[in-house]
């Protein structure tokens, strides 16, 4: 019985919801930016979506709904923007809880 417990409390429950804060900087044309918004914005759980390109450095910035185990996550993310025109130089991820986000 005690393995049976130890594996549940290992298991990640899907109630646990986390918000990502994505924050990616690189180099974009501006004629990307529509591109690159829209490939976002189908995806769900993505919001407060900003994509801008300010003297020469191209920002993108989203938080997205997320479970725990989320490290595709931020690469699926990257591969999405890049595939849209964005070459990625850094980026900055951050994880809150959704039960402390309010």
């Amino acid at each position: 019985a005690a393995v049976v417990d130890q594996t549940v409390s290992v298991a990640v429950s899907p109630s646990d919801k986390l918000i990502m804060y994505f924050q990616a900087e690189g180099v974009m044309a501006d004629s990307a930016i529509p591109a690159v918004t829209k490939s976002l914005e189908a995806i769900e759980g993505v919001s407060d979506l900003k994509v801008k390109v300010l003297e020469g450095i191209a920002t993108v910035e989203l938080t997205k709904q997320t479970s725990v185990q989320a490290t595709g996550v931020a690469s699926n993310l990257v591969e999405v923007i890049q595939g849209s025109g964005f070459k990625l130089q850094t980026l900055n991820l951050s994880f809150e809880d959704e039960d402390d986000f309010s």
